[in-house]
């Protein structure tokens, strides 16, 4: 099937992303840059990093800890509207002040995805201490401080704050404390939260594979899932979605209708309705995704020293021979023939 950044909890699989047809990216000035302190004079670090986030990002004040030069590098993304980053430095603290703001405001909500490193957000009415997997979002005009003791890598969303009103109706979840949100693998992740995530590392890692238009359209309709339900998106996001929880809870045999639709928050008409828009029942795409696991994890070096049954029994299959004969019907031989150590061409499979 086609996949839509599919990750599961067994760490097998790779991102990938539906196209659409039609691409405007021409009639827009997109751009893509990268700054890095490394190779400046330690005196001028600081300063210079302070100057591009303020010309490419948001203005704020950077201070290093320990006397340690500020060893920081910015991948930005301009889209139409929005302003997407990769951040990665060593140890350190920026704070957006009054004064910040005073001199640039942005009016813009921020949203910082933790990739790696704890840190703590301060903010007037309290703070909170963020660790990898998670995401806070934030009004820019607000003032703030963050902290990094062992250094970070982050993405960063900003958009502005018409457009957030928009995608909202004017809910404004930033005018009170930071709106947190899980994401990556863990079952616990929020899925627009993680499918934001994913959307934004692939643009920024290959600007050029993909419409940019399209990667905005796609952020802006995930953030009105994520603040308005799925109801509130696309056919297709509603589809991704309902395919990542599908995905995530794949090895639970007792997965129904009832669960999946509770899961992704919609009633189970719903979800007939949206797996219907992309050509599946349920039954059919939860046994195509089984089987697409059951590949990976044959293929695997785990998965070697795995009898037959355990696989099926790990892929959420209750019964061995519904197994082997899905297994079968679908690849065209047997799960007990597949053999990576001796036949890498079945690698086009995983």
């Amino acid at each position: 099937m086609r996949e839509y950044g599919r990750t599961d909890d067994t760490g097998f699989g790779a991102p990938s992303h539906e196209q659409s047809d039609e691409d405007i990216s021409g009639q827009f000035l997109l751009s893509s840059e990268t700054f890095s302190t490394r190779g400046l004079r330690g005196a001028d670090r600081v300063e210079k990093w302070e100057r591009h986030n303020a010309r490419a990002l948001l203005g704020l004040a950077a201070k290093s800890i320990d006397e340690d030069p500020l060893d920081a590098t910015e991948i930005n993304l301009h889209l139409p509207s929005l302003h997407l980053a990769h951040v990665s430095a060593n140890a350190h603290v920026i704070e957006r002040t009054a004064a910040h703001i005073r001199k640039t405001p942005a009016d813009s909500i921020v949203m910082y995805f933790a990739l790696y490193g704890d840190a703590f957000f301060y903010h007037r009415d309290g703070v909170r201490n963020l660790s990898p997997g998670t995401a806070i979002l934030w009004d820019t005009d607000r003032p703030f401080m963050r902290g990094f003791a062992k250094g970070l890598k982050e993405l960063v969303l900003v958009v502005p704050k018409p457009l957030f009103a928009e995608i909202t109706n004017d809910a404004t979840p930033h005018r009170g404390d930071p709106f947190v949100s899980s994401f990556g693998t863990s079952r616990h992740a929020n899925e627009f939260t993680t499918q934001i995530a994913t959307t934004m590392s692939d643009a920024i890692r290959e600007p050029g594979g993909r419409g940019l238009v399209e990667t905005e359209r796609e952020v802006v309709d995930l953030l009105r899932g994520h603040f308005g339900g799925a109801s509130a998106t696309g056919a297709s996001t509603q589809f991704r979605l309902v395919s990542r929880i599908a995905q995530r809870h794949l090895r639970d045999p007792a997965l129904s209708a009832t669960v999946l639709a509770n899961l992704a928050g919609v009633s189970p008409r719903q979800l007939s309705r949206i797996l219907s828009g992309g050509g599946y029942t349920l039954p059919v795409l939860l046994l195509e995704l089984r089987l697409e696991l059951a590949m990976r994890v044959l293929l695997s070096e785990r998965g070697q020293q795995m009898k037959i049954s355990d696989v099926a029994t790990y892929c959420g299959f209750s019964s061995l021979p519904h197994f082997s004969r899905a297994f079968r019907a679908h690849y065209g031989f047997s799960p007990s023939s597949v053999d990576a150590r001796q036949d890498a061409q079945l690698r086009k499979f995983a």
